[in-house]
């Protein structure tokens, strides 16, 4: 089932520099959820994070949430401490594993496969025990020193944000491309700015390429799942027992219909279902990733205007690195190879 249900996007671009023409295509399906139709609910949420490999957790929180609101209404859906630190722990993981093994080689570095692997045990050991903190009385500095060795872990990516940020800086957009690109940066919606902080213009006849504001937007999520679970491991030590109030809460949407979401590393996931007697009538789920990557999304709206202009090839790579799919993305320029960024 899983390898069926795989998908990976391709950025194709065809002409030559200056007018290249940018389509993106999803190979595989569409909407993996739609395997649930007809499932007992019990049965669906145990299958969710088998069919979304990536961010598993968040994915089977979020379901959780709809399905909450589908079967009673309510104002707002609370979760307890632990939660908090599968989802954030979960969300840091795969913000070390991009950094590491994504960001680092764009910027001409090996990867960093031993410190994404230490990254990933440490989250491995604070989950563990996290999951068992209501079971023992001596668990406090254990759970201490687990956090203290995650977050220690975690140090080795710092500085990969602000150096893919001033990667993106050094990418220049010619004088006669700016109207099209800014133009492009208003349609897409993006966070991306064509002026530099301080509104200069970083030279006379060129404007610098903004990316550099999305990979701000990924360390500000990072930021707050850091926070997040540092706030939840404090619960947990001191027996505090009040839930933590969910993000992004959801009202429901009627009789058997509800939305649930949380906020990821890569921003906010939702899922949508629809219940009939007990058992799945409809289930969608949104991603970032189907935002950025649709056929006539951010990406492929940044990469036509970046096509109009003399720029490096390299300036597609960080395109894709900063929207970040949770799905591998091959970028095609025809009659070069082509290249591909295995995103997790």
């Amino acid at each position: 089932m899983t390898q069926s249900l795989e998908r990976r996007y391709r950025l194709t671009l065809t002409g030559a520099p200056g007018r290249r023409r940018a389509r993106i295509e999803v190979i595989g399906p569409r909407n993996p959820a739609q395997i649930l139709i007809g499932m007992p609910i019990d049965q669906a949420i145990r299958v969710v994070s088998a069919l979304y490999p990536i961010c598993p957790y968040a994915h089977e929180l979020a379901a959780r949430r709809a399905v909450s609101f589908a079967s009673a209404p309510v104002e707002s859906v609370r979760f307890v401490a632990l939660e908090q630190v599968l989802l954030s722990t979960e969300a840091l993981v795969a913000a070390a594993w991009r950094a590491g093994m994504v960001w680092s080689p764009l910027l001409g570095r090996t990867p960093m496969l031993h410190e994404v692997a230490a990254t990933r045990r440490a989250g491995d050991k604070l989950v563990s025990l996290t999951k068992d903190a209501n079971k023992r009385d001596d668990f406090a500095g254990e759970l201490d020193d687990a956090l203290q060795e995650f977050v220690g872990a975690l140090d080795a990516f710092s500085g990969i944000s602000a150096a893919m940020a001033e990667a993106c800086d050094e990418i220049a957009i010619p004088t006669e491309c700016q109207g099209v690109f800014q133009d492009a940066i208003n349609r897409s919606g993006s966070p991306v700015a064509a002026t530099a902080p301080d509104g200069s213009d970083r030279g006379t006849d060129k404007k610098t390429f903004r990316l550099s504001l999305m990979f701000a937007a990924i360390a500000e999520r990072m930021k707050y799942h850091s926070a997040a679970l540092a706030d939840a491991i404090a619960q947990l030590r001191d027996r505090v027992k009040r839930p933590i109030e969910a993000p992004s809460a959801r009202a429901t949407l009627g009789d058997g219909q509800g939305v649930g979401s949380v906020e990821t590393i890569r921003g906010e996931l939702t899922h949508s279902v629809r219940l009939i007697d007990g058992h799945v009538a409809a289930w969608r789920v949104l991603a970032p990733t189907d935002i950025a990557f649709a056929e006539k999304g951010p990406v492929v709206t940044l990469a036509n205007a970046l096509g109009k202009c003399q720029i490096p090839e390299k300036a597609y790579d960080l395109l894709v690195a900063a929207f970040d799919p949770c799905a591998p993305c091959d970028i095609d320029f025809q009659t070069s190879p082509v290249t591909s960024l295995a995103y997790a």
